[in-house]
């Protein structure tokens, strides 16, 4: 369960970037794929937004869409 705050703001950017940013479509796609229900596969986006915010901060390095793909 997300922390007071944080789950609204997740769930937003995972439902735009689902229409809006290709990789998020690659990663749902595959999802749907294997049979994950659609809420299922917001949740699932919004636990790889926060994994990929925290590989980039801890890295330092720029996010490269490539490494986040299908």
């Amino acid at each position: 369960m997300a922390a007071p705050g944080v789950a609204e703001p997740l769930s937003r950017s995972a439902l735009r970037g689902l229409y809006k940013i290709a990789w998020y479509k690659l990663f749902a796609a595959r999802l749907a794929e294997n049979g994950k229900p659609p809420m299922g596969i917001i949740g699932a986006i919004r636990r790889k937004l926060l994994q990929v915010a925290f590989g980039v901060l801890r890295s330092g390095q720029s996010f490269n869409p490539a490494l986040h793909g299908a």
